[in-house]
């Protein structure tokens, strides 16, 4: 009687917070899996907003599985035809994982907790990647770490002035993952590489030339966005891609300011194409070293500059895990034999990498230096890059045993078709 009930009553309920604004907190709202998950009805249009703004909506395991259960539950609902994914604060879509929790856990020898959270948003990143609906992400604030997971994966990305990108794991002794050894690779040139190797961030206007976003939108347009999306639909016989980015042009900026970033992105890149493009860490630092001494502007000086400083300040073994992930990756979406249908491979080998990083003492050391006690440059176990052995960067990417290898992630049947992005068809 119950489930009959509610295939009565559930399409009854979506109706009507489609029309009326008052009913727009949906039946999720943060009363399931998190309070720090919620969700809205925007009309045809379903909201998860990531409320945890004191932790920069840092997400835990209780939060993924809530936004999993949410996608789930809208997927096969023919009222829902768009997903958009925010954070409530001002300040952040969503600043990574958790990770204190997960190394202080480790730090008491129980690894399962962290185990237990990257399977499970690796999980959910996977489902993002392969969601029969439009997945939007607005990127309003810092986008770091698994924030980059919960929106890089989706085909509709909006930025404003606001948003700060970086996934910045090598800072605490860990490599970027949730799905980064795919999705890096997609930007332009060598730009991905030097991301994650050396933590930079992009910002505002530069995430659209970056690759990183598809849109941008100033914040003074947000609410504007939002009051829009509530009359928002699909259009019979036109890709749903076409009605997003017809539905966005609308709310974008002026074209002067937009070319103005893309002019800083273009020599950002000259210049990590040039010195990223070496099979080894130790070469990209020494040609870093050279094009310094060699720099006649100063502000190609200073750049120089930082990045050698933000590599000699990153654990030398992430750097040294992180170029052979880039390098490994590469491989990976070389072979695919569709495109865009490594990704679930991808995982795999990150799957292996987490667990491998669980036992690693640079990442506890990593997170308590750096996110506890706010101190610049930890005392890394492996001070220097000739500690960090060629036999210990390959064990990172061994298979694991058992069913720790699959990280809870289904291997596909090739040919069966949820080896492509089904948003790739938009």
């Amino acid at each position: 009687m119950r489930a009959a009930g509610e295939r009565i009553v559930r399409p009854l309920l979506d109706m009507a917070k489609a029309k009326w604004a008052w009913m727009a907190k949906d039946v999720h709202g943060g009363s399931g899996g998190s309070p720090y998950v919620r969700s809205e009805v925007l009309g045809h249009v379903r909201g998860i907003v990531l409320d945890r703004p004191s932790s920069r909506n840092a997400v835990d395991l209780a939060m993924v599985r809530a936004i999993a259960d949410m996608l789930h539950d809208w997927e096969s609902n023919v009222h829902v035809e768009a997903v958009l994914v925010r954070g409530e604060g001002g300040k952040a879509f969503c600043a990574g994982g958790d990770v204190k929790k997960v190394a202080e856990a480790a730090r008491k020898g129980d690894p399962s907790v962290g185990e237990d959270f990257f399977r499970g948003i690796y999980s959910l990143v996977y489902q993002i990647a392969h969601y029969e609906k439009p997945y939007m992400s607005l990127l309003d604030g810092v986008v770091m770490g698994g924030g980059g997971g919960i929106s890089m994966h989706g085909p509709v990305r909006i930025a404003t002035e606001n948003a700060i990108f970086a996934m910045p794991e090598a800072t605490i002794g860990f490599f970027p993952d949730v799905g980064a050894s795919f999705f890096l690779q997609e930007l332009p040139g060598l730009l991905g590489r030097y991301l994650a190797l050396t933590g930079t961030t992009i910002k505002g206007k530069q995430l659209l030339h970056a690759g990183i976003a598809t849109h941008y939108i100033p914040s003074n347009k947000v609410p504007s966005f939002l009051e829009f999306l509530h009359s928002f639909r699909l259009k019979a016989g036109l890709p749903p891609k076409d009605a997003l980015f017809q539905a966005l042009d609308r709310f974008r900026s002026e074209e002067s300011e937009v070319l103005r970033a893309g002019m800083d992105v273009q020599h950002l890149l000259e210049l990590v194409n040039k010195h990223f493009v070496h099979s080894t860490v130790e070469r990209i630092m020494e040609d870093l070293r050279k094009g310094y001494e060699a720099a006649r502007k100063e502000e190609e000086a200073q750049w120089y500059k930082e990045t050698l400083e933000k590599l000699n300040n990153n654990s030398p073994l992430s750097l040294k895990v992180i170029l052979r992930q880039f390098q490994e990756g590469h491989k990976i979406i070389q072979s695919a034999q569709q495109p865009r249908s490594a990704l679930i491979d991808c995982l795999r080998m990150e799957c292996r990498m987490m667990q491998r990083f669980m036992n690693q003492e640079d990442f506890l050391i990593g997170v308590q230096s750096v996110l506890v006690e706010k101190k610049e440059k930890p005392m890394w176990k492996y001070q220097s890059l000739d500690q960090v052995t060629d036999d210990l960067v390959d064990s990172f990417f061994r298979p694991m045993p058992g069913d720790r290898e699959l990280c809870g992630l289904v291997h596909p049947m090739e040919g069966d078709g949820q080896r492509v992005y089904p948003m790739a068809k938009l």
